[in-house]
């Protein structure tokens, strides 16, 4: 039985060598296919100088590279720090520092970004290039040497490190909301335990197809889909993005019999004519999160699917899923094997039935949840005190045991599967230099989940159109970061405290705020 996941990948080759591991973009490997690259991987960044425990950065779109590059790195026992691909300007910078990362393996496509930060990153060392389809009409001057990432591929395959089930494996950033991004320190036992109950629950086998156009530096796509399909031996194939138009049609293409979406993915199929090819297709079962409570009937109906819905977090894993044989539509599900969960108030006492109060949970085997918070123990400390796992999330429990997610404690934002961080959402746009101070909250959706306000007040004498307020966040912000409503005010209501009461920033809603996408304001991503 693996304890590693570059021992997944090896025993897999060794087993059944000939067997499709993963397609994406009609390319398909073979999972001996995928180990010899992720060995030629392995043995470039030795010849680099890395040593187990060093630290490289992800920032590729979906596609097979990435895959190659994330097994090479873990192989060898450095971690892998995924990057959201939207990521731009300080926060790119941040992530990069803070997870002390001295190699980027880097999309061609996004080497301008890291350009356009480069004095504020002083540790990296080293940017290993994947060539982008079309190439870019030119790339920028970067101080730092460069490989390309073909030439590993065609180097010398290298022997796997020490590794062992408890070292890290990834650091993946979750946004913050009092403070910057915190990256959650993921081992070995944690990702395959994480994969191994997903694939259980899902009731994946040997003969399914595990679709994902999800972003593959999220745990969804990576951990969940990819690790999970492949222990059970099955073929995972990888979207390169959510497209509406194609979406079913790669579902065909691929023989997909399982998928990984999200519930605003879902909405958005359901909103598209129906179709006679709605049900032609061998897809049985979509995970879905969160899974669409007022259209779920008859969205599994036309489509001829069973939605599964969980609940939990990249740090702190998954402990409830929804029983395939006896789901509740409206819940979240029922807590499984391995995990403890309480419902509590703000002294951390256990509530009753249908108390609503914080989500907090444990799980019972040691090294499964996050290690921790890379470089930040305070914030660890506070996410795990009196020895439960604080979701930062209002649920209840009710009668039956199925777990009903009520609101988020924490402010942040979540935007079509996105984490947002309100704080840097807030931290660019109070960089502005007519701005004073702002406040970013949550404004509902068409698509569920949340759309984001901006409340903005502004320096003495100082006017600002929000179109420009727009081309300011679009150059520093990821593009589901930029807000979609933007509304100014004299004063932000705040407690005797200075605290910012955003409670009464949302209950305003969105009447008379500018409204980015009614304006026909388009941003780039």
């Amino acid at each position: 039985m693996a304890t590693t996941i570059g021992e997944l990948l090896a025993e897999r080759a060794a087993r059944d060598p000939e067997r499709a591991c993963v397609s994406c973009d009609g390319e398909v490997w073979s999972y001996g296919e995928m180990e010899e690259r992720a060995a030629r991987v392995t043995g470039g960044l030795r010849r680099l100088g890395l040593v187990p425990g060093a630290r490289v950065c992800l920032m590729l779109p979906n596609g097979l590279p990435f895959l190659a590059a994330w097994f090479g790195i873990v192989r060898l026992g450095a971690v892998a720090v995924p990057i959201n691909t939207a990521y731009r300007g300080e926060l790119l910078g941040y992530v990069v520092n803070n997870s002390g990362a001295s190699v980027v393996v880097g999309g061609e496509e996004y080497l301008d970004r890291l350009a356009f930060v480069e004095d504020g990153m002083p540790a990296l060392e080293h940017v290993i290039v994947v060539p982008s389809t079309p190439p870019p009409t030119s790339r920028p001057s970067l101080r730092w040497d460069t490989t390309e990432f073909d030439a590993l591929l065609e180097g010398p395959p290298g022997e796997p490190g020490r590794v062992g089930e408890t070292d890290a494996a990834v650091i993946m950033y979750t946004s913050g909301t009092t403070g910057p991004s915190k990256g959650a320190v993921l081992c070995h036992r944690g990702l395959l335990t994480f994969a191994e109950n997903h694939a259980k629950q899902c009731g994946l086998t040997r003969e399914d197809v595990c679709y994902t156009c999800l972003p593959l530096f999220h745990a969804i796509a990576l951990v969940l889909t990819t690790v999970g399909g492949m222990l059970v031996g099955a073929r995972v194939a990888v979207g390169k993005r959510f497209s509406a138009s194609t979406f079913w049609d790669e579902i065909r293409a691929s023989g997909a019999t399982y998928a990984s979406i999200t519930g605003s993915i879902a909405q958005i199929l359901y909103k598209q004519p129906p179709h006679d090819g709605d049900r032609q297709h061998r897809l049985r079962i979509a995970y879905a999160i969160p899974a669409p409570a007022a259209i779920y009937t008859e969205c599994e109906r036309r489509f001829g699917i069973t939605f599964i819905e969980a609940y939990g977090a990249t740090d702190g894993q998954i402990p409830i899923y929804m029983p395939l044989d006896a789901p509740r539509i409206g819940a979240c599900g029922k807590l499984i094997p391995g995990f403890d969960l309480r419902i509590v108030d703000d002294a951390d006492e256990p509530l009753g039935p249908r108390q609503v109060g914080e989500i907090v949970y444990r799980s019972s085997r040691p090294y499964t949840m996050m290690l921790g918070y890379h470089g930040n123990p305070q914030a660890t400390l506070d996410a795990v005190r009196n020895f439960w796992f604080h979701s930062g999330d209002l649920g209840y429990l009710d009668e039956d045991g199925y777990l009903h997610f009520v609101d988020r404690k924490k402010d942040s934002l979540r935007r079509r599967g996105e984490n947002i961080s309100s704080y840097e959402v807030e931290k660019v746009v109070n960089g502005h230099p007519a701005v004073l101070e702002s406040a970013a909250v949550g404004a509902p959706s068409e698509l569920g989940e949340d759309d984001v306000k901006i409340v903005v007040v502004l320096r003495p004498g100082e006017t600002i159109e929000p179109e420009t307020l727009m081309a300011w966040c679009e150059k520093r912000l990821p593009y589901f970061m930029v807000p979609r409503y933007v509304a100014f005010a004299d004063a932000l209501p705040k407690t005797p405290n200075e605290k910012v009461q955003k409670y009464r920033l949302r209950e305003a809603g969105v009447e008379g705020a500018w409204d980015r996408e009614k304006s026909g304001y388009r941003i780039s991503r």
